[in-house]
């Protein structure tokens, strides 16, 4: 290669490298607006905040800049904040069309504030419901531990009573004698005379053991179902509560609704209005357990909005909430 040709070569060289470092040290540096909006663009909604509220401490009075700050508040679910800036906009701007989008805006955080206490509600009815449940079977279990513990107490004095019975009664018989014509005394009952009484002692004793085992078997085993059953019915509950409505398309109102008072808005306030078969058309469902029924049904109070109070009906329900008579 010839001297010419390499000096040409380098010198070619030399110029890009140039230059590419006039541009780089040309390239300009991004304010905080401008690199604002280029998060805001590529949707780094943090870090736009960041460099908006940068631009809003120099310069606190500029629209644009409250607007984009709400839209991403908005967009990092800071409805609240959001709305601040809206307003704040709304108050600076004679814009009409940047205060057509500040009133969508505040729509929006209207619209997301509502949801998220909708489900703040509805965590927290769900929360008494889950609560309530607990406290149902530490009631229950202790109801049935000490109902067990005092049946079985009752079985073994029962058994006790009896086997004290059965040997009197045994050494009774076995040492009452009568006198014959010779002067010789004789047995008064027979060796099968005693073992009949002796197995029907026996008998009875099994019998008192049977009835203590089948009372705390019963005791258990409802138990058990009224478990099953509440916990079917706060299980259907949960899921009306998340979905907003029950199997009629009433509206489940979670504040003040737990396992016993379900709060409905009314479908039909109308005074003849009568309850449905699976549900109770009501605002408010009161089911309360009767401890002195055997069957265990709830007593459910039904008081429609807007009616008088000697026009509310009564019913009694199952614990799935199925109407069983009414009024």
């Amino acid at each position: 290669m010839s001297k010419r040709r390499l000096s040409l070569i380098l010198a070619t060289l030399g110029f890009i490298c140039l230059s590419s470092s006039a541009c780089q040290a040309e390239e300009p540096t991004l304010t905080d607006e401008e690199q604002a909006i280029k998060q805001y663009n590529a949707g780094d909604y943090s870090g736009a905040v960041t460099n908006f509220r940068s631009c809003l401490s120099t310069t606190p009075n500029r629209p644009q800049i409250h607007y984009y700050l709400a839209n991403c508040l908005l967009k990092l679910n800071q409805p609240e904040k959001a709305a601040q800036e809206y307003r704040i906009t709304l108050s600076l701007t004679k814009d009409p069309k940047l205060t057509s989008y500040c009133r969508l805006g505040l729509d929006g955080c209207t619209s997301a504030l509502t949801k998220s206490k909708e489900a703040e509600a509805v965590a927290g009815a769900i929360k008494r419901i889950d609560d309530q449940l607990l406290l149902e079977k530490s009631i229950r279990d202790s109801y049935v531990k000490s109902n067990v513990q005092s049946r079985l107490l009752e079985s073994e004095s029962n058994v006790r009573s009896l086997e004290a019975e059965k040997a009197e009664k045994i050494h009774s018989m076995e040492t009452a004698t009568w006198t014959d014509k010779h002067g010789s005394k004789q047995p008064l009952y027979s060796s099968d005379q005693i073992e009949a009484t002796r197995r029907d002692f026996d008998q009875n004793i099994n019998n008192a053991k049977d009835s203590a085992t089948k009372a705390t078997e019963s005791l258990r085993e409802n138990a058990l179902r009224l478990g099953k059953a509440l916990d079917e019915m706060a299980t259907s509950l949960e899921d009306n509560l998340k979905t907003g409505a029950n199997g009629n398309r009433q509206r489940m109102l979670p504040v003040g609704t737990n396992l016993y008072v379900h709060n409905y808005s009314l479908l039909d306030p109308h005074r003849q209005s009568k309850p449905a078969d699976q549900e109770l058309t009501a605002t408010q469902e009161l089911l309360m357990l009767d401890r002195h029924q055997r069957n265990r049904a709830f007593q459910t109070t039904v008081g429609p909005q807007s009616i008088p109070a000697d026009s509310w009906r009564q019913s009694t329900t199952s614990v799935y909430g199925k109407l069983l008579q009414g009024n």
